[in-house]
Parts: C-alpha cells; structure tokens; sequence
C-alpha cells in the first residue's frame, strides 16, 4: 500500500534528521522535515491511525540502526518527543483543516452551480491564504486535497496575500510585542518569581531552565516554530538592555527546540526578559535550556562600552571637572557619548581628547570590576551618573587610576582590547548638550584603511605625498577659481556679441521698444546674463527670450522700470504667452519667467509678445 511505503520511508528519514540535530521549521532543512513528517501524519489517517504512531515507527528505527548510528539511540528520547509532539499538534490542524477545506469547495461548487457552472476549478488565492494564516492548515497540503479533486489553487493569489501580510510584519518579534514591554513588566515579574541569575560578565554561555513564556497575548505553555516568543530563564548569559548598553541576541536552545533571541530587556530591576522568534522545533515551559550569546556581537559592545569610560575621563580633563556624561548608546557597530557643554568643542580640544584615550589604550590597562557600598564607592572617588538610581549596593569599574565609574555594563578584560578609538562626528544635540559618536576596535580599523585609500587616491590624483595634500588642494582651488572667473569673462564677450546682432531684431510698438527672440543658452543662468545685457544696451523697453531647457520651453521677460510706469508688466506677458506653450509663469512687474510643456509652440509664443505689449499699452 503507497500510505504505508510513505510512512515508513518518511519515518525513517524523519529519524534521521532528528538525530542529526534538524528540528521541524520554517525554513531550509527544518522545513523538509516538516513537510515529510506532515506528510507521514496524513498518510496514516488514511489508513484510519487516529492515535500518535510515528514514536513507534522511530523506535523501530532505532532498533534495526543504532548499533551502527550512536546519534540515534543517544537521542531516542528527543526523538520520540518531537515526533510525539508534532503528531499531535499537527493532528488536531488536519482534522480541523480538512473540514474547513471541504467547506471551502461545498461553497466554491454551490456558487459555480448559481452561475450555471458545472463545477468551480479554482481555488481562489485569498481562501487559500486564509486556510494557511488563521487556522494553520499548510500549503502543501492544501495543494494535494486540491490535485486529488480534480481542482487548481490560485497560487498567485496566495503569494500576494502572503507578501501583504509580511509586510506588515517585517518586525518580527520587534513589532509582535511593540508597546507592550512597558504594560507587561508586572506580569514578566509574577511569573519570574525570583530574579534572573545574570552569568554574562563572565560566560557566553550558560544552562538554564525556561520558567516562563509569554506571546503578544499573554502567557503560554509551548511555542512552536514561527512563533514570536518572550522567554524568561532562571539565569542566563543575555545582558539585558539598560545604562545605555543594548540588549545582547542570541539562541536558546532545548531538547525539542530553538529560539533565534534578536533582543534582551529587563523587567523591574531583575527579570531578564529574552525577545525573539522559534526557528525550529517547539519550546515548553520547564525544560531544560542552553542559552548562547552571539560573542562576537557582545565583544564588539564590551569595547565601545569601555571606551565611553574613557571618553568620559579624557573630556574631564580638556574641558574641566565639571563636564559630566549626559546619556550614552552603546552598540556593536559604534557608540555615541552625550555629555554637558555650554561651548562648542574645538578641533584642537577635540584632537587631545582622542589622543589621551588611545594613548591609554596603549598602555593595555587592566579593567577591574568589584561591588561595594554606594557610600564606599563614591567615597573611594567612583563617578556616579546624575539622574541615575543606585541601590545600596553597586558595581564599580576601573580603569587603573585613570577611571573609576558605577556602572552595571559588560566591558573588556584589559584596554588594549579596544583598539583604535575614532571620533566620527561631534555637534549640539541639545543646550549645554553636545555629543560624540565613535567608532572602535574592527570598525576603527575599517576607516582607517578606508581613510588611508582615499588619502593614497587623492595623492596620486594631485600628484603629491600624503603630507602635502593640504597645500596641493589650496593650489588646485586657486587654479580652479581663476578658471571660474576666466569663464565668466569670456561668457560676458560671447553674450556681448550675441546681444548686438539680436537688438537688429527690434521692432517698435505703441512707443515701445520690443524684442523678443528665441536663444540657444546652457542653462537659465545664461539665459538672465543675456536678457540683463540685452535690457541695458536697450535702455528703454521690453525684453523677452526664449529658450528649450531640458525638453521644455522656458520664457524670461524683463521690461525697463520707464515702460512699467505706462503698464507694461513682465508678469503678464510670460503669463499670457505661456499660456500658448502649456505652461504658466509670473514674477514681478520688471523681471519674470515662465515655463511649458510645448516646445514646439516657443516660436508662436514669442511671436505674440509685440500684439500682448501692445494691448498693455493701449490699458495703460
């Protein structure tokens, strides 16, 4: 029988896959697995299995290949309760899917009979989506139920209500519990129970048990993959985000599970709420769970959080003991230091401050940590943030003699860790506020190299030594300004000597000299410097050019202040005569300009501009 082939070969490769560490996901091999083990499942409820089967069947496998796969027999107990529980999660969809998809043709074939149809043959793309997003009922699958009567599914249909919704939910977990961490710190509390053991200052990885999980709704016993999940451990690596340092992301690993943590953040003053979506598998509340920090991203903050100490000492001591820190963000690609100034910091203050933070980092300077008394430490000479909140008892790090802050962030083992410090930009963010942004360690070393191109580059460009650039750039300028003014004149004799043979053209109405004549100009600048030469070599009367820019007609009106004494205005002419090239325009009653959609009606347009003068005349 094919059902009973399917399921021993989708059995058996299900097994497999779990004891090679794969958990059914959305994605890649996880979603194989899925789709196969769907596929077993709906196999064996045609042969009328109601109850969970596929543990057994595994067992089998395990019987026949263990002795020759250890991975098999050591993860039989994974693998049966994932089978166990795919099973009977998927079981419960397929019984409630295969209703609700009988409902959707019963009603596609009453409406084709309405029509006079014999039979609906489509699908459509939206009920389909609708049988996949809200109860969960598989594509795949839907396809198959289809094939088998005979139907086709609007797959196009599909795709675009699918890209409808992930564009409204691109966020993932961000956007699933947007607004929410604020409203629900009491409920993350009540079911910690007890505070978070935070191991992170010295382990990236640590082993834990999951005490609680919480969707956008509330509280939940299991998540399973796809699922945006908040995750509570008893302790944890994951810094969760607070003195301005980010949260750290992450996985969480179980038996029968991952959770891809893209954010950590603290309820009340002790819980360590971990943000993110289940990749593979399901997760339950009371397993067992490795949690592993992404390293590299967290060493990459330790060094831009210790370089904020550093920042902080190295500006007391240019700009004077009373500039304190004002907020800070500490992230993996950069930090940014806000800090109390009522003047602009200049380039040579700017310059020291730089130079004293590296030259500390050159001394690879041990970062020592200890926690003490409030009283104590701030007697000791510890710096305390104003506006922060301490407890009693509080975490001080210190830099040698150099440095010595409250603060409850992860920072690196010895300075020389950090590498080369950068200041990227300085500036006012507020009064009495300025702020620094910066770069460190392979950021650091990134612009530099970045820098030393350009600087190479631009040397060989103006055919000078990097030392010498400055003085190389101001020659250049110098050449270049000179040519700008060269241009400039010769622009002046070319217009010059374009204006007299165009005043020929010159015609006389109702006392007014009138010339309007069409131009060829590089642009609307040389169009004013032509029409500015032409109205003083006239003296008294009206100048109008025209000109094609870009495709398009554009006009230009000038009309000397005697000839606007008798009511001859610039605006009415270009308003009027744009109106021949479907445009519109207007200005003041001496200069205007106007512009078109026709340019093959510019010649027309000019042509009525001695009739338009004219008429303003015989008004005025």
């Amino acid at each position: 029988d094919r059902a009973l082939r399917i399921i021993a070969d989708h059995a058996r490769s299900a097994t497999f896959l779990i004891g090679d560490g794969v958990l059914p996901g959305n994605e890649g091999r996880a979603y194989v697995l899925r789709r196969i083990l769907r596929r077993a499942i709906r196999s064996g409820r045609k042969l009328g299995l109601e109850r969970p089967f596929l543990a057994e069947v595994a067992g089998v496998v395990v019987g026949q290949f263990g002795a020759h796969y250890a991975e098999l027999t050591d993860r039989r107990s994974q693998i049966e309760k994932v089978l166990t529980h795919v099973e009977e999660s998927f079981g419960r969809t397929l019984a409630a899917g295969i209703g609700r998809f009988q409902g959707l043709v019963e009603t596609l074939a009453l409406d084709a009979a309405q029509k006079g149809e014999t039979v609906a043959r489509t699908l459509p793309g939206s009920d389909v989506f609708r049988l996949y997003d809200t109860f969960g009922f598989p594509l795949d699958l839907t396809l198959d139920l289809a094939r088998e009567q005979g139907l086709e599914v609007d797959l196009a249909g599909f795709e675009e209500a699918l890209a409808a919704q992930r564009a409204t939910s691109r966020g993932g977990a961000a956007d699933a519990f947007k607004d929410s961490t604020r409203n629900r710190a009491g409920l993350y509390v009540s079911f910690a129970k007890e505070p978070t053991e935070f191991l992170g200052y010295s382990e990236t990885t640590a082993d834990g048990t999951v005490v609680a999980l919480l969707g956008p709704d509330g509280a939940m016993d299991e998540a399973e993959a796809g699922q945006a999940v908040e995750v509570i451990l008893d302790r944890t690596p994951f810094y969760a985000e607070s003195g301005g340092q980010i949260g750290d992301t992450g996985t969480i690993r179980t038996e029968t599970g991952v959770i891809d943590i893209d954010d950590t953040h603290r309820a009340g003053s002790s819980v360590h709420v971990h943000r993110g979506t289940v990749a593979e598998g399901f997760v339950r509340v009371g397993e067992s769970a490795r949690a592993e920090i992404d390293a590299g991203r967290r060493a990459a903050i330790r060094r831009n959080h210790t370089a904020t100490h550093l920042l902080h000492r190295a500006l007391r001591i240019v700009l004077g003991e009373e500039t304190r820190q004002a907020g800070s963000l500490v992230a993996p690609d950069r930090l940014r230091f806000d800090f109390t100034s009522i003047d602009a910091v200049g380039p040579d203050h700017l310059r020291r401050v730089v130079e004293i933070v590296n030259h500390q980092i050159l001394a690879d300077t041990p970062v020592g940590t200890e926690v003490t008394a409030y009283a104590e430490a701030v007697a000791a000479g510890a710096m305390a943030l104003f506006g922060e909140k301490y407890g009693d008892t509080v975490r001080v790090v210190g830099i040698g003699d150099f440095s010595r802050e409250l603060c409850g962030g992860t920072h690196v083992g010895r300075i020389g860790e950090i590498g080369p410090v950068l200041v990227v930009s300085e500036g006012s963010v507020a009064a009495g506020v300025r702020r620094i942004e910066a770069v460190t360690g392979v950021a650091a070393i990134e612009r530099l190299l970045q820098q030393q191109r350009v600087l190479d580059d631009a040397g060989r460009a103006v055919r000078a030594a990097w030392t010498e650039l400055p003085a190389a750039i101001e020659t250049v300028q110098e050449r270049a300004r000179g040519l700008e003014r060269e241009v400039e004149r010769l622009r002046g004799e070319v217009a010059g000597s374009r204006a007299g043979g165009l005043l020929e053209t010159a015609i006389e109405i109702g006392g007014v000299t009138v010339l309007a004549a069409r131009v060829e100009t590089d642009g609307k600048d040389g169009l004013r410097r032509l029409g500015d030469r032409l109205r003083d070599r006239v003296g008294s009367g009206v100048v109008v050019l025209g000109t094609v820019l870009d495709g398009k007609p554009s006009l230009l009106a000038m009309v000397t202040p005697d000839v606007v004494a008798k009511g001859v205005r610039a605006g009415d002419i270009v308003r009027e005569a744009a109106t021949i090239v479907e445009g519109r325009g207007g200005g003041r009653p001496d200069l205007a300009e106007a512009g078109g959609k026709n340019p093959a009606r510019l010649d027309d347009a000019l042509a009525a501009v001695p009739a338009i003068v004219g008429r303003s005349t015989e008004r005025g």
